[in-house]
């Protein structure tokens, strides 16, 4: 009988699942309080202890995060092997109490330029696109961008095009935002793109200790 071969990515990704879960947990977001339809007999026994009556239902409130992320991810071919880390790593993103929402576009290489605007697009098949503007324009201070790419970096070349098409693209976000990371999965980035543009803006390795760097630099 032929045994399959059962393959497990968490092995092979350059992190621990559980640990990077607990360090993105400690990544600082604005908590809002919401009413529940919970009473607060806490709150009611004092009203009546001190007031001899109750004169109004106090309900328990809860506090939930609302922390916003943008992920950009680029799914040229050279990016398809890192795609298990980058989806390994969104959804531990995602699965963090203060994440309210992740959303993802796509790209592939850079995105095409539009003016002073940029284009990606909503879904791999790419039939819907949206400008960066757009995108951006939702955002608030406390927004955070996550690009996942290798910027050119696994073709160990140089494409002076890519670079200067990218580095337009992280001033944009950066003039929105502060809370940007940019993660590329390819160490090696001397003489690339990639290593032109992490002497401009800071770029992270996904392991578990850049990834530490990242939540304390957020």
């Amino acid at each position: 009988m032929k045994t399959e071969y059962i393959f497990n990515d968490a092995k092979h990704l350059p992190f621990a699942v559980r640990k990077t879960g607990q360090t993105l947990r400690k990544i600082h977001t604005r908590i809002i309080y919401e009413t529940t339809n919970r009473l607060h007999f806490q709150a009611i026994i004092k009203q009546r202890v001190q007031d001899g009556f109750v004169h109004q239902l106090v309900y328990e409130k809860q506090k939930r995060g609302v922390q916003e992320i943008i992920w950009l991810s680029d799914h040229s071919n050279t990016n398809l092997p890192y795609e298990p880390w980058s989806n390994a790593l969104r959804k531990i993103v995602a699965d963090c109490p203060s994440v309210e929402k992740v959303h993802q576009y796509f790209y592939h290489l850079y995105p095409t330029a539009t003016g002073d605007d940029f284009k990606f697009f909503e879904n791999r098949a790419q039939t819907t696109a949206i400008l960066l503007s757009d995108m951006l324009r939702k955002c608030t201070k406390h927004t955070i961008v996550i690009i996942f790419s290798d910027a050119g970096a696994a073709r160990q070349r140089f494409d002076a095009e890519q670079l200067q098409i990218l580095f337009a693209l992280t001033n944009a976000i950066r003039n929105k935002t502060k809370r940007f990371v940019w993660l590329n999965p390819v160490q090696r980035l001397s003489g690339t793109t990639a290593g032109y543009l992490s002497l401009m803006i800071p770029m992270r390795y996904p392991n578990q200790d850049d990834i530490r760097r990242f939540v304390n630099e957020l």
